[in-house]
């Protein structure tokens, strides 16, 4: 019994079966039970046909090994194609004239018969069956009628028993047939809605990887037809819908494929990479589009994978017009650095060349005039060269953002006449005229960075001046533009009569290292930083810079800045210490020099002789603390180079802020040292120093910090 129960749930409920062979198993299995039933009918009646028995046994057999072998075999249709020939066309036939004929059962085995070929069968098959089997119907009942003597005799009682037979040999097929389809419809159902559920969160992790990617999908079928693809080319390619991109993908992608590729190559047919993609599998290779009429540079990656017991082919775009205009971009600025150190190394060995050759012809000759002129000289070229020097340390402190604004109350005028003079001297050498224009109503006092604001004025008239020829004019104008709340807007240009500059050169004219022209810095000399950092500058001051010039006909370079109202010193406040004025100016006083390089030595030695200082020199830090812990009480000030063998500025400052004397926490330590970035600064009051001079020195610092301390 636990077989047979094992063998019905396997026919009926396992998935081993298609549903429809399961269908048709509960067909059969009905119909044996229905005809086991008839069959025990049979035999408890007293006047039973054995003939009948034995036709009723001799189906239940034929239906068992029908069942046995298409499940065996999975041969389905088959088999089920069989079980109805023999049961609709022989058996319920045959029955026909066994049980009684029309006024038996045999008609209700007939409409049986008729519902297992609807059942089994679909098409022209199911025509035929049906064409069949009643023409069959009509045929037994013709030959029934016409020779009586073939139908079975059946008494009233076996007639009544007959009808009860196909009652319910046909009433448990169908109900048993609708019962166990129900149950495994109802079964299937439910697995199919939780197959949907799983492929409709399938679906939607797809689609959003799909459309989640910024870059251009497609999927292919194996007839090259577009599955799917996602938003973002559709956007790009310009198509309405996803329909309309499907129908014309082909085609569109072809003619968007130039016959010949920027290296020159002719383009390959899409139809042939995807040729390469069926046969090896994946197929990688950059491609120049033509899109709206644009080249554009796709790198392309085509990959076969399964797809609804076939492939598909899965094609990824990526757009790199992006990463190569930064790569054209980085080469540029690479080109534009290679040029800028070509620049450098011109502009540096210049002014050494002339320092090195003034330098021999003034220790060649005998004539006081003419050392005083190699001197001249060598003064201009070292001046020259620490232009070239602060423009490339400004330039880095710019690209590490570190360039600072130091605000502070100055007098404008005074200002512009400092950076005039800076050029002025040239500009008589070269024969030109120059005018200055301020505004009266600009205030006499302003708080600013007066420093980095000469500096801006200072290179846009050096540039004036150098691209001016012979005899030009050049003219300095500043005006008032508008002032409110104490904040004033002041306009400053700078016009020329020089070469001019046309307008694709003004694209790049404030970008780092380059010049208008690659052939400017072979025929003007010049760094090609100056206006980039003056442009930074006027930025951080919260200003912009401008230019109006046509090529041939000069250049007027203007910014504006925003400046706050300043106030009139008190009588007194602005000292006029200057060069001339500082003979014994600090006579008893005693100062400490810690300085490695013995010409430094000399340069500071000599420099301050004039002041009547005495100075006493350390050569590094280790004598500079042996030196002050020896005569702690003798030393006004200590100026401490940074770098030095033993030990350097930094921990020689240290040590003596940490001695244990008088003084030591207290005495005014300054770096003077080439160390001149802002974290060098940083660094050294950090170190316990008080100030901070950079080297080439000047004068004029040195003699203010000197002032301030002692």
């Amino acid at each position: 019994m636990a077989r047979l129960k094992k063998l019905i749930n396997r026919y009926l409920f396992s998935e081993e079966y298609p549903l429809d062979a399961r269908l048709l198993n509960t067909i059969c299995l009905a119909g044996l039970g229905a005809i086991l039933i008839a069959l025990v009918f049979q035999l408890a009646m007293k006047d039973s046909d054995p003939m009948v028995a034995l036709v009723m046994l001799v189906i239940m057999i034929t239906l068992i090994v029908i069942l046995y072998i298409k499940n065996r075999f999975k041969v389905y249709k088959v088999g089920s194609l069989i079980m109805a020939i023999l049961l609709c066309d022989i058996f319920i036939p045959v029955g026909f004239f066994f049980i009684g004929g029309v006024n038996s059962g045999a008609p209700a085995y007939f409409l049986l018969g008729l519902v297992v070929i609807v059942l089994v069968s679909k098409g022209k098959i199911l025509a035929l069956l049906l064409t069949t089997n009643i023409l069959i119907i009509l045929a037994c009942y013709y030959v029934g009628k016409r020779f009586d003597g073939l139908v079975t005799k059946l008494d009233v009682t076996q007639q009544t028993v007959g009808h009860i037979e196909a009652i319910i040999v046909v009433g448990l097929c169908i109900c048993a047939s609708l019962a166990v389809q129900n149950i495994v419809v109802s079964r299937e159902t439910k697995k199919t809605e939780q197959i949907i559920g799983h492929l409709e969160q399938e679906r939607q992790l797809s689609a959003a990887i799909l459309e989640g990617n910024p870059h251009f999908n497609l999927l292919l079928d194996n007839q090259l037809r577009v599955i799917d693809c996602n938003t973002p080319i559709l956007d790009y390619m310009g198509f309405p819908s996803k329909e309309t991109f499907i129908e014309n993908f082909l085609p569109t992608i072809e003619g968007c494929i130039p016959p010949i590729q920027p290296d020159g190559h002719p383009s390959i047919p899409l139809t042939e990479r995807i040729k390469t993609t069926i046969k090896e599998g994946v197929c990688r290779f950059e491609c120049d589009l033509i899109i709206h009429g644009k080249p554009v540079t796709f790198s392309i990656v085509m990959k076969k994978v399964p797809y609804r017991d076939n492939f598909a082919i899965v094609i990824y775009l990526v757009d790199l017009s992006d990463l190569y205009a930064a790569r054209r971009d980085a080469e540029q600025a690479s080109r534009a650095k290679g040029d800028f150190l070509a620049n450098m190394s011109h502009e540096i060995r210049t002014p050494l060349n002339a320092v090195i050759g003034m330098t021999s012809i003034g220790k060649a000759s005998d004539d006081i005039e003419r050392k005083d002129y190699s001197f001249r000289k060598i003064e201009e070229a070292s001046v020259h060269l620490l232009g070239v020097i602060n423009d490339i340390l400004d330039m880095s402190k710019i690209e590490a953002n570190k360039l600072e604004l130091s605000p502070v109350n100055y007098n404008f005028k005074k200002m512009l006449r400092q950076a005039m003079n800076v050029t002025i001297f040239r500009v008589d050498e070269r024969k030109q005229q120059f005018t200055m224009d301020v505004d009266e109503k600009i205030p006499q006092f302003l708080i600013g960075d007066d420093q980095r604001l000469a500096q801006v004025i200072t290179n846009l008239l050096s540039n004036a001046v150098k691209f001016t020829p012979e005899e030009g004019s050049i003219h300095l104008g500043a005006y008032l533009e508008r002032e409110q709340d104490g904040i004033c807007i002041i306009r400053i240009e700078v016009r020329d009569t020089g070469i001019g500059i046309s307008e694709e050169q003004q694209l790049h004219l404030f970008n780092s290292f380059e010049q208008a022209d690659s052939g400017t810095s072979r025929n003007f000399g010049g760094t090609g930083l100056g206006l980039a950092i003056s442009k930074r500058i006027v930025n951080m001051m919260g200003g912009d810079v401008g230019i109006e010039s046509e090529f041939g006909k000069g250049s007027n370079f203007f910014f504006t800045i925003p400046a706050v109202r300043g106030t009139e010193p008190l009588e007194g406040e602005e000292s006029a210490f200057v060069n001339n004025t500082y003979a014994n100016y600090f006579g008893g006083h005693r100062i400490l020099l810690a300085e490695d390089v013995d010409i430094n030595r000399e340069i500071v030695l000599a420099l301050l002789a004039p002041t009547s200082l005495v100075i006493d020199c350390a050569e590094n830090g280790e004598d500079a603390v042996r030196l002050y812990r020896e005569n702690p009480n003798s030393y006004d000030m200590i100026f401490m180079d940074v770098q030095m063998p033993i030990m350097d500025g930094y921990e020689a400052t240290r040590t003596i802020r940490a001695l244990d004397l008088p003084r030591a926490k207290d005495v005014p330590i300054i770096a003077m040292t080439a160390n001149v970035f802002r974290e060098d600064v940083e660094k050294s009051f950090e170190s316990g120093m008080n100030g901070h001079i950079g080297k080439p020195l000047d004068i004029e610092e040195v003699l203010e910090i000197l002032r301030k301390y002692l």
